[in-house]
């Protein structure tokens, strides 16, 4: 895929191109012009975003135009892609009812082929505080998949916080091809999920009471 978006740039461009992929969330693009080419340094988060992001980047190289709102609003849609650098962390992934790791390498065998290699966690209870709200969520920076421990209970039933791992472990399958968040692919492919309506059905009826307790 790198390749291809080489080849891209370098038809609108007309001149050779050295893409680099980087982590950098200070300096999302930066050129540096050689004399048999040109080496774009660019986020990893933007390498692959949508065409119009694309367009503003192109902007960027040939005039040095700033004002980039497709960026801009893409930057502002995953806030999360753009934290600051990977930090330890303590994984905790055995909880009084669910051990995550175990419903992890379940899903990571039957939808995945073994091939996702993030870390997975219990999210972390903030001074008694849990926000309900965010039932799952993936950090694409520390390659970590964080699940609420409101979830760790004897009311939610397997096949619903199966439901919740498996979508975040599709953020982190896609988001390695250069997928949108919620893709067309990653709809699809969630609906793979054996108990996808099932889950949803659960969801409709159960999670506002679950929330406000």
């Amino acid at each position: 895929m790198l390749q291809i978006l080489e080849k891209k740039f370098e038809s609108l461009l007309g001149t050779c191109v050295e893409i680099k992929l980087t982590e950098n969330t200070s300096i999302l693009i930066k050129i540096v012009n050689k004399i048999d080419k040109m080496i774009i340094k660019i986020n990893r988060n933007i390498a692959f975003a949508d065409e119009n992001v694309f367009k503003d980047i192109l902007s960027f190289i040939k005039t040095g135009e700033k004002k980039l709102p497709n960026l801009k609003n893409f930057i502002k849609a995953n806030t999360d892609l753009f934290k600051k650098r990977a930090y330890k962390f303590k994984q905790i992934t055995r909880g009084k009812i669910y051990n995550l790791q175990e419903i992890f390498n379940f899903l990571n065998n039957k939808y995945f082929e073994n091939s996702i290699k993030s870390s997975i966690t219990w999210s972390k209870i903030k001074k008694g505080f849990v926000n309900k709200r965010i039932l799952g969520s993936f950090d694409p920076i520390n390659d970590i998949i964080r699940i609420n421990p409101i979830l760790d209970s004897t009311h939610i039933p397997d096949f619903y916080i199966s439901f919740v791992v498996h979508h975040e472990m599709l953020h982190a399958f896609l988001r390695k091809n250069g997928n949108k968040w919620h893709s067309k692919e990653f709809k699809t492919r969630e609906k793979n999920f054996e108990f996808y309506d099932k889950a949803l059905i659960w969801e409709k009826r159960n999670l506002l009471k679950m929330l406000i307790k």
